[in-house]
């Protein structure tokens, strides 16, 4: 299944998805964490009906708010607005999927990483 993301204004959405033929995209192994041990980082999880991970894939944040450039050798961070994100990626189309949860965090300059929080919940496209 290729599923397309839309994040806007800071509201997620599901632009499409298409059935393609029957391909096992890799899942993420494991869940990168906050420096207080929380689970962090920007992932999409396909879920059943109870809430439980059919399939987990950990991607960079499409909607990073700042850019690191280099100044005199040095990095450092800037603000950017990016006032939209679209993702697209592959999937597997799994029997039982209800919902594509999106996690992930915001993180300001200044803060530590906190941990991820659920950032969205769509239905899972129907058959067709």
């Amino acid at each position: 299944m290729r599923l397309r993301l839309r994040w806007r204004s800071g509201e997620w959405e599901l632009a499409g998805a298409t059935r393609v033929e029957p391909a096992i995209p890799v899942p993420s192994a494991r869940l990168p964490k906050s420096p207080d041990g929380d689970y962090a980082g920007f992932r999409i999880e396909i879920a059943d009906k109870r809430g439980g991970v059919l399939y987990r894939r950990v991607l960079q944040d499409p909607t990073e708010q700042s850019v690191e450039l280099f100044d005199r050798g040095r990095p450092r961070r800037v603000r950017s607005k990016r006032p939209v994100a679209i993702v697209d990626l592959l999937v597997p189309d799994l029997p039982g999927a209800k919902s594509v949860r999106i996690w992930g965090q915001q993180v300001s300059l200044e803060e530590r990483v906190p941990a991820a929080v659920e950032l969205a919940r769509l239905s899972w496209p129907k058959a067709g």
